[in-house]
């Protein structure tokens, strides 16, 4: 009850119920199952990991025994071995290992622990540059360019096309 499409696709699979599309596809697979992957390289190393759904070039790469994720956007999921009931949307966006029953979506964006929503990059900040010095401890007002602190997390929301930012931090 396998579906294998391209070439290297499935190639070591003894699981079922399984459907592959693109080089190399489900590639390593031993005995997951349920597994739908679209993309050059998709699931790459996925070896016991079932339920997941993948698409895009290189996503859920090194997933290995992950289970219940879905994925969306090349590149994304990359870095990761053992998580399970994850979303992700974006490219390049990540789930850390470990992480369960989150939500990921933006390009680039990263969750790093269980049960967390995470919109937009958590890479970028508002402002060139700045410190942590004292960001979570003092009061502050940020205005300019470099305003604040690089280690600072932001919400990104487009309205109209425009970005508009709005910090995170704990008090």
């Amino acid at each position: 009850n396998n579906t294998a499409i391209g070439s290297l696709t499935l190639v070591q699979n003894a699981g079922q119920d399984n459907t592959a599309v693109g080089r190399a596809c489900l590639l390593s697979n031993i005995s997951g199952y349920s597994n739908t992957g679209i993309g050059s390289g998709a699931f790459f190393l996925n070896t016991t990991g079932f339920s997941n759904t993948a698409s895009g070039a290189n996503s859920m790469v090194s997933n290995t025994t992950g289970v219940e994720n879905t994925v969306i956007g090349a590149y994304s999921f990359s870095g990761t071995a053992a998580t399970n009931s994850t979303v992700v949307v974006g490219y390049n966006s990540t789930a850390g290992t470990g992480t369960n029953s989150s939500i990921i979506l933006g390009n680039n964006a990263t969750g790093n622990g269980s049960n967390q929503l995470v919109v937009g990059s958590s890479t970028n900040y508002v402002g060139a540059t700045g410190s942590a010095t004292g960001f979570a401890t003092t009061a502050n007002t940020f205005v300019g360019g470099s305003a604040l602190p690089a280690l600072a997390k932001f919400l990104t929301i487009k309205i109209n096309g425009t970005d508009y930012k709005i910090p995170l931090y704990n008090v």
